[in-house]
């Protein structure tokens, strides 16, 4: 669902469904997923556009496949980003994102990152 309300636009999503795992690289059977993202966007200028973002999702174990005794997992991640657009085929884009995956079944509890990034983007 989405809203715009003059330069801004504002979003929520909820999701939930059946996962696979081995289609992400492990196999832990099928798990149920359920996940809540929300977005802001604003433009500040015709040129420079922001948002800010956060996404929490919960893995749980169905007892289908290899999922029974797998931990239970959740994931949260939010960020910012900045967009100025240089020349009307050129774009510069600075964004940082924070990471936290927390599982039941890890010794070490949960685990987090921090990603900048810096890019530049042409389009022909």
């Amino acid at each position: 669902m989405s809203y715009t309300l003059a330069k801004a636009v504002f979003a929520v999503a909820v999701f939930q469904d059946f996962n696979q795992t081995f289609l992400q690289g492990d196999n832990f059977g099928i798990v149920l997923t359920r996940s809540y993202t929300g977005t802001f966007s604003y433009a500040l200028t015709p040129f420079i556009g922001t948002n800010l973002r956060a996404s929490y999702s919960q893995n749980e174990n169905t007892g289908v496949g290899n999922s029974a005794g797998s931990p239970n997992s959740d994931a949260f991640s939010g960020g910012a980003g900045l967009t100025w657009r240089l020349r009307p085929w050129l774009t510069l884009g600075l964004d940082y994102t924070y990471y936290r995956y927390n599982s039941s079944g890890t010794s070490s509890g949960a685990v987090s990152a921090n990603q900048a990034t810096v890019s530049l983007t042409g389009s022909f």
